[in-house]
């Protein structure tokens, strides 16, 4: 005996309805965290100064769907950047490439055991750590 598609469908539904949903993470950059990006990069793309903040840009991606680490959606994985420079960032034009990316700490992979802020970024020409409440802390001596 084989069930209609008319009622197998019905009753997906009604177990789709009854199954809990689970909270979708909030990993995109909230305003507080927009407020800090925008004061720490003083208006100007983060990569080069070559113009005013367009977008904001993960250093380690989302992911479809989102992710549930924490630290995804904090400033320290943020960068505030052009247009041009997201492009640069994300390897997506011809002179640029994600493995220069991810050497410049532009872009931070998710499967290692450091986050964004344990990782050093190429900002603006200088090697450095960037934090969670917006500092800006020199690598190996350099003024910040």
């Amino acid at each position: 005996m084989s069930i209609s598609p008319r009622v197998r469908d019905v009753v997906r539904q009604e177990w789709a309805k009854r199954q809990p949903r689970r909270p979708k993470p909030a990993t995109e950059f909230v305003k507080a965290v927009k407020e800090i990006l925008l004061a720490r990069s003083g208006g100007l793309c983060e990569l080069d100064s070559c113009g005013p903040i367009e977008v904001y840009h993960h250093r380690a991606p989302r992911g479809r769907g989102g992710s549930s680490l924490a630290w995804i959606g904090k400033a320290a994985n943020g960068l505030a950047l052009s247009n041009r420079c997201h492009d640069v960032a994300e390897g997506r034009l011809p002179d640029s490439s994600r493995v220069t990316s991810y050497a410049n700490g532009w872009l931070v992979r998710r499967n290692g055991d450091k986050q964004s802020a344990d990782v050093p970024v190429l900002y603006r020409g200088r090697w450095v750590l960037l934090g969670d409440d917006g500092s800006v802390r020199p690598v190996g001596g350099d003024a910040a």
